[in-house]
């Protein structure tokens, strides 16, 4: 299941519109429970009630499972920028072959202190939804770490820049919204690149 169909399913079953039915479902049960007389009257009222009851555990079931959806992709372990670094992305490259699709973007990353700076090893891309970062999952992704891309570590010098080529192949069909390249060294430092992927097909970024 995608992020957003995750988001999607996890605000209708957690409307209070569920609670509300159960109430009235509950109502219907012991209303009919009460009412021995009316035998029709009081089928009609246990049955609507059981069902009440069963959409309202339905719901709490859907809930619980479109939430552990939404946490597969809510980023874990990510730590402001604790280096500085200044990243910029500087272009985007898109090559369609009839057997093989070139599509990244190089961002550069810039050493601003007087120290040589090691950062690298693994990258991510993510979505802006609502105002919240998610990630997205990678095609054949790693069972054990599946959003993260492995890649190589890097040395700044004082001063230096270096150019690194994010691939965005594994991630076929992006929709149009905001992203964000995130790379990082072993868990205790990220640094964030931002681009919009316009309805156009167009790659912005901040210049």
């Amino acid at each position: 299941m995608d992020i957003r169909t995750a988001l999607f399913w996890n605000h209708i079953f957690g409307s209070p519109v569920w609670a509300l039915l159960m109430m009235i479902g509950l109502s219907a049960i012991i209303v009919g429970i009460v009412l021995r007389k009316h035998k029709k009257v009081r089928n009609v009222l246990l049955i609507s009630g059981f069902l009440s009851v069963v959409l309202f555990v339905l719901s709490c079931v859907g809930s619980i499972y479109t939430y552990v959806e939404i946490s597969r992709y809510r980023p874990e372990d990510e730590y402001e920028t604790t280096k500085p670094i200044e990243s910029k992305i500087i272009d985007h490259v898109y090559l369609g072959y009839p057997d093989e699709e070139i599509n990244y973007c190089t961002v550069r990353y810039t050493n601003n202190t007087d120290e040589e700076i090691n950062f690298g090893g693994r990258y991510k891309l993510e979505i802006e939804i609502d105002g919240r970062w998610f990630d997205v999952e990678p095609e054949d992704a790693p069972v054990t770490d599946p959003m993260w891309v492995e890649t190589d570590v890097f040395i700044l010098q004082p001063g230096e820049t270096s150019e690194i080529e994010f691939n965005l192949t594994p991630y076929a069909d992006l929709e149009p919204a905001r992203y964000r390249f995130v790379i990082s060294d072993d868990g205790h430092f990220c640094c964030y690149s931002e681009f919009e992927l316009t309805e156009s097909g167009d790659y912005l970024w901040a210049e």
